[in-house]
């Protein structure tokens, strides 16, 4: 009866370790898969990174020429009649290839920054086009004073 008792031990034992093994095969096969989803998340997230990334720094191009195209608004009386004749939202859409001349992608993404700013102080007064507004006479959305049109047609 002991030699039966202790081979009962031995099969229970070689039971156990093949429930033992059997678990560890799933369990792995668990944290395989896992990390093939984490992976995949990551991967997911990343994508979705990059193409925040470049969206942002189309944006801050188009922002860049629409900032070109204020400042050069500002050179004459001409410049500024013809900026704000017909559509102004013409300048952000008819965007050429590229940046404007003496523009970096790094120094777009810090002006970005500033104008995020002023958007959120809503201090709108202090930037080239708010400026160019107040200097139309246009001051809360409403023009403030009647304009001498003669002095902002394009010559």
């Amino acid at each position: 009866m002991t030699a039966s008792i202790e081979a009962w031990r031995t099969r229970a034992e070689r039971a156990e370790a093949a429930l033992h093994e059997i678990q560890m095969k799933q369990v792995r096969a668990e944290i395989a898969e896992r990390e093939q989803l984490q992976q995949a998340e990551n991967e997911r997230k990343a994508a979705e990174r990059a193409a925040a990334e470049s969206a942002a720094l189309e944006d801050q191009r188009i922002s860049s020429w629409y900032n070109h195209r204020v400042e050069q608004a500002q050179t004459s009386d001409s410049a500024f009649a013809e900026f704000i004749s017909g559509d102004i939202g013409r300048h952000r859409r008819d965007i050429p290839e590229g940046w404007p001349e003496g523009v970096e992608p790094q120094a777009a993404a810090a002006a970005a920054v500033v104008a995020e700013r002023a958007d959120a102080t809503g201090d709108l007064a202090e930037t080239a086009l708010g400026k160019l507004l107040i200097r139309a006479g246009v001051r809360q959305g409403r023009v403030s004073h009647v304009v001498d049109r003669d002095r902002y047609k394009p010559q």
